[in-house]
């Protein structure tokens, strides 16, 4: 019942837009609901906005630009 676990995770992360948490769930429920070119970009920005990781802020504008453009080839 994955389209109805979407509304309900839309209404909530609408309510609850920092809740990080939630829109991890959004986003494991888009992937299978067979939309995961959402959802990955959606957790590209939510590992971009609360990581620690040096290793991985160091690359934050990258991750960002990828995640936009997720079909975008790279020459």
């Amino acid at each position: 019942r994955y389209d109805e676990a979407l509304d309900t995770l839309d209404r909530a992360t609408t309510e609850f837009p920092d809740d990080a948490g939630l829109q991890v769930f959004r986003a494991m429920t888009l992937y299978n609901a067979g939309n995961g070119k959402e959802a990955v970009e959606t957790l590209l920005n939510i590992l971009v906005q609360t990581t620690s990781d040096p290793a991985i802020s160091r690359y934050r504008a990258a991750l960002l630009e990828y995640s936009a453009d997720l079909d975008r080839t790279w020459p």
